[in-house]
């Protein structure tokens, strides 16, 4: 009887031990603080990210007092070339239009993604059809009091056609500037001709400094987001214009041999791994840890750029925790001078 009893005693233990462990991990990795108040201190750069439909649900309403820019995505042209978007998606945007308020931050529709980019080229290529759509997307925007469209068509299905690009930026520009409404492009970083076609008509550039790797399989890494916002403003590019993206996800370099995910979120890394707030990486994920982005804002105020943005806000931890991306950018951007 006592045997059984030490015995039940010692699966005991070893059952319960690592769940303490796990529960202990868990509450670790995105224990929430005090929650972030509405900004008193302006930031001297732009404090963007993309809030995709998809994970609304996710998105943490007190990562608003952190930001000066949300870009909502997305809505893309239906087959025939229509401006379409659901009753749903309407109503997450008014949702978090109302929780803005008073609030000096500004909400755009963002047109497209990768492959939401389909139905643009179609669209792009009609001057008839183009033109219809501009208007609605431009009426969308102004009965919805929103701040303005981000266009980010890409390279799916096919290599966007210049031609195309710069006629749907050309249009887009005008309709929107009409309306007094801002125009602001996703722009890859490996063509930088294309944004210097269309830089007349946009008020703001997103580079998507992310998902490539260097020699040694770091992803988005201080030296590239450098390099890429130097390329972009020493081809003419007001660097007022340009905003330097960053991932809020790790991803690791391709291994058709391995059932892990190609990527993690920031908050998943977290969860895992519990990284020091020094750390890129974790396991086999390369990311952007909370004192690089501190590293990355200071560079882009010092050398005058105008903002940086996140894909995407619902992949990091809760704002209030002191391990989030978006806390350590908005801490550095009002609090270092």
């Amino acid at each position: 009887m006592k045997n059984n009893l030490l015995r039940f005693q010692l699966k005991w233990l070893v059952w319960i031990l690592p769940l303490m462990f796990i529960l202990a991990s868990c509450q670790k990795d995105d224990s929430p603080v005090t929650p972030p108040e509405p900004a008193t201190i302006e930031s001297p750069v732009i404090i963007a990210g993309y809030l995709p439909d998809y994970s609304f649900s996710s998105f943490d309403f007190d990562a608003l007092n952190l930001l000066s820019r949300v870009y909502f995505f997305s809505v893309a042209p239906d087959s025939s070339g229509n401006f379409v978007i659901s009753p749903e998606m309407t109503a997450h945007i008014r949702e978090v239009k109302s929780a803005i308020g008073n609030q000096n931050i500004e909400l755009f529709l963002v047109l497209g993604g990768w492959y939401e980019s389909e139905t643009i080229f179609p669209m792009a290529a009609s001057a008839e059809k183009r033109a219809q759509y501009v208007a609605d997307i431009t009426d969308f925007c102004v009965s919805e009091k929103l701040a303005g469209v981000d266009l980010d068509w890409e390279d799916y299905p096919q290599t966007i056609p210049q031609q195309g690009y710069e006629a749907l930026c050309s249009d887009l520009s005008a309709s929107l500037h009409k309306q007094k409404l801002m125009f602001s492009v996703a722009a890859t970083t490996y063509n930088v001709d294309r944004s210097l076609a269309v830089a007349n008509y946009t008020d703001y550039i997103n580079l998507m400094i992310y998902d490539s790797f260097d020699s040694n399989d770091n992803q988005a890494t201080y030296q590239q987001f450098v390099s890429a916002l130097t390329a972009f403003s020493q081809a003419s590019i007001p660097k007022a214009k340009l905003i330097g993206g960053v991932p809020f996800y790790g991803r690791k370099p391709w291994d058709n041999t391995s059932s892990e995910p190609s990527a993690l979120t920031y908050r998943q890394i977290v969860a895992k791994y519990q990284p020091d707030v020094s750390m890129n990486k974790a396991g086999n994920y390369s990311y952007n840890g909370p004192d690089l982005l501190t590293q990355k804002t200071r560079y882009l105020i010092d050398n005058g750029y105008s903002g940086i943005m996140a894909w995407e806000l619902t992949q990091d931890v809760a704002p209030g925790a002191a391990t989030s991306l978006l806390r350590a950018i908005h801490t550095e951007a009002t609090t270092a001078r």
